[in-house]
């Protein structure tokens, strides 16, 4: 009987471990934050202020939503979106491949 409330103690510390051991955050964080345009209004960002990287060798995919001209010397990125675009969209690019 002694065996059995402690092999009982036991699988419950083990379940009461098991339990506080994994970690419950299921959020997604953006590394970049979103950015808002309005239409008609084109909107210039300097890439060092989404993040950081000692080179910056982007490229950038088409997008039928949004237009993009990707300045690789002066570090800019000016967006507008198409004319009757609303909503959400995602602009994809590749950095040093």
């Amino acid at each position: 009987m002694v065996q059995m409330k402690k092999l009982c103690y036991l699988l419950l510390l083990l379940l009461i471990s098991f339990s506080c051991s994994q970690n419950h955050s299921n959020k997604i964080h953006d590394i970049i934050q979103p950015i808002n345009l309005e239409e008609g209004v084109e909107k210039e960002i300097v890439i060092s202020d989404l993040f950081y990287a000692e080179h910056y060798e982007l490229a950038f995919s088409p997008n039928m939503n949004v237009a993009i001209e990707y300045d690789s010397i002066g570090n800019l990125l000016k967006m507008k979106a198409n004319e009757g675009f609303t909503g959400l969209d995602v602009l994809e690019f590749t950095f040093e491949n």
